[in-house]
C-alpha cells in the first residue's frame, strides 16, 4: 500500500468460508486535500477475494475489485466542480499448490503473494483506465 499511495488508511480482513477455502476484503482509502487546484480528493479501492481449495491441490482465486473516486476542484477558467465515478475489475486465477505446501511453503504466505499480485494488477489496471478516460475527456 504505501510503495503506491504513500499516506493512505488499509484493513483488511479475512473469513473462513463453511466450504474449503476463503474469503477476504482489501480496503484502501487515499485522500488528497487542499492541493493545487484540487479542494479535495479521494481514491477508496475495495478489493473482494474467494480463495476455493474444494479441488486441491488446485487453488482457485477470484478477486473483484471496484475503485471510487470523487475530486472537488477550483479553477480560474472552470470555477468550483465535483467528479466522481467508480470502475471495477474481475480477475480469476488457477494454479496447482506446491507438493510441499503447508509443510515447507507457508500457506498463508503463498496465499498472499498470489492475492497480492492479483490486486496489484487490478489496481494497476483501474489506475489506467481513470487517467485515460480523464485524459480523452481533457481533449
Amino acid at each position: 500500500m504505501k510503495l503506491y499511495y504513500d499516506y493512505a488508511i488499509s484493513s483488511v480482513y479475512f473469513v473462513d468460508t463453511p466450504t474449503e477455502g476463503f474469503n477476504a476484503c482489501f480496503l484502501v482509502k487515499k485522500e488528497l486535500k487542499d492541493t493545487k487546484e484540487v479542494k479535495y480528493g479521494c481514491w477508496d479501492a475495495v478489493h473482494i477475494v474467494n480463495c476455493n481449495l474444494k479441488a486441491a491441490p488446485k487453488a482457485d482465486y477470484r478477486v473483484i475489485s471496484t475503485v471510487m473516486i470523487t475530486m472537488e476542484a477550483e479553477t480560474g477558467d472552470l470555477g468550483k466542480m465535483t467528479i466522481a465515478g467508480s470502475c471495477a475489475k474481475t480477475a480469476d486465477h488457477s494454479l496447482q499448490l506446491p507438493a510441499d505446501f503447508g509443510t515447507k511453503v507457508d500457506a498463508d504466505m503463498f496465499h498472499l503473494k498470489v492475492i497480492g499480485k492479483m490486486i496489484e494488477n487490478n489496481e494497476s489496471i483501474l489506475r489506467n483506465e481513470v487517467a485515460d478516460n480523464y485524459i480523452n475527456k481533457q481533449r
